[in-house]
């Protein structure tokens, strides 16, 4: 059953998403920067509505508890897996064509003893 509109949600859920989105929302955490972008994209490839205020996080927290409450939580972690997944991989790949950073051979300590 669609529970479209749902204002009875367990406590418990409720922290639950808070908590996640807090976590998701924290790049150390993640590995990657969700941006809002990212999630107005995951809103749109789930059929979502999504708002647009305060910070990602709570856009984040929306999305998740929107999610809940048209039945499509699958869906929209499907997408953030995809999501980072393809960021994880731009990452990579970048990080292949950016040079090496040179070794320094130079004896420094000697050059400071010396004045």
């Amino acid at each position: 059953m669609n529970n479209i509109g749902k204002t009875e949600e367990a406590p418990s859920l409720t922290i639950l998403i808070k908590s996640i989105a807090r976590t998701m929302a924290t790049p150390y955490k993640t590995g990657v920067y969700i941006s809002i972008v990212d999630l107005i994209e995951i809103a749109k490839k789930t059929q979502l509505p999504v708002t647009i205020k305060e910070s990602r996080e709570w856009v984040l927290e929306e999305l998740l508890k929107t999610a809940v409450d048209y039945d499509k939580m699958e869906n929209v972690i499907e997408e953030l897996k995809t999501m980072i997944e393809s960021k994880i991989n731009e990452f990579k790949n970048s990080s292949k064509t950016i040079p090496k950073p040179q070794t320094c051979t130079r004896n420094t300590s000697k050059t400071r003893t010396e004045h």
